[in-house]
């Protein structure tokens, strides 16, 4: 039971479902949950899971040399037995999604395809792979919009948007922090492909679009004092660690600031959820 436990990493399930119900909320603009808000957060973790043992399925190789003690390659799980959980928590995932609606249905068929082609074939190609990869995590908050009948919500495909370009500049930084490891793999990231000094431009550039996004909400309706206090902060962590990455491109100083870059998405995220009412 650990061994299935380990490769579906509960944490990132939790997280994807969170995603997802706060979508809803932030749609709604109130702490309304509904049953289509909890099957589309259920379905989310499903698809997830699958997507985490494709994974693992994939990595069988490197991991018998790099992770040796994981599910697969320690023979606590079999290969067959990786490939019928996959089916089983995919062919669940998307069930439940038509259950809420079609529209969350194509949504899901949308990411399983996402996540299919990433593992199968743009996991090592740097950007596109990354471009993959930001689109699975802006995607739940337009799911859970979508679940509660807001898919069209202006406010939530803000936030999915910035959401796009902050994980994109992020995953480059990555790239930067990891470019040893990553040339030796054969990993064709930005850093890798094209030097440090250019990941580091797309770095502030896609942080740059990502704060740009974020001041789009108050065009369009009325934004509280608390949503704006919360994405000052936001938008000048972002800038800051963006004009750090690009004037200094060092792989010490990325792995740095991809860590303090989770703490200016926490905080983007109580801006967006700050213009949710209290009943």
């Amino acid at each position: 039971m650990r061994a299935y436990i380990e490769i579906l990493r509960i944490p990132n399930l939790l997280l994807m479902g969170i995603g997802v119900i706060f979508g809803g909320f932030i749609a709604l603009k109130t702490y309304m949950f509904s049953q289509d808000l909890g099957l589309a957060a259920l379905s989310a973790a499903l698809l997830t899971a699958a997507a985490n043992v494709m994974n693992d399925i994939r990595d069988l190789e490197i991991d018998k040399i790099n992770r040796p003690e994981r599910p697969i390659p320690s023979g606590r799980i079999s290969v067959r037995v990786a490939w019928t959980l996959y089916a089983i928590l995919l062919s669940v995932g998307i069930l439940l999604s038509g259950v809420v609606s079609i529209e969350c249905f194509i949504i899901a068929i949308l990411a399983a395809i996402l996540s299919y082609i990433y593992n199968r074939w743009f996991k090592r190609t740097g950007i596109w792979g990354n471009m993959i990869v930001s689109s699975l995590v802006s995607l739940p908050f337009i799911y859970g919009a979508t679940a509660v009948g807001r898919g069209g919500n202006l406010f939530i495909w803000s936030l999915s948007t910035a959401a796009f370009f902050a994980t994109l500049g992020r995953e480059i930084l990555k790239g930067i922090a990891d470019i040893k490891g990553d040339r030796a793999k054969g990993i064709r990231t930005v850093a890798v492909r094209y030097g440090r000094k250019v990941a580091g431009l797309l770095v502030l550039v896609f942080f740059v679009i990502a704060v740009m996004d974020s001041w789009l909400p108050i065009v369009y309706e009325p934004i509280g004092i608390k949503y704006v206090s919360f994405i000052i902060i936001t938008d000048i962590g972002f800038l800051i660690s963006g004009l750090r990455i690009f004037l200094k491109p060092d792989p010490l100083r990325a792995l740095r600031e991809k860590k303090v870059v989770l703490l200016w998405m926490l905080t983007a995220m109580l801006a967006y959820v700050s213009e949710v009412n209290i009943h």
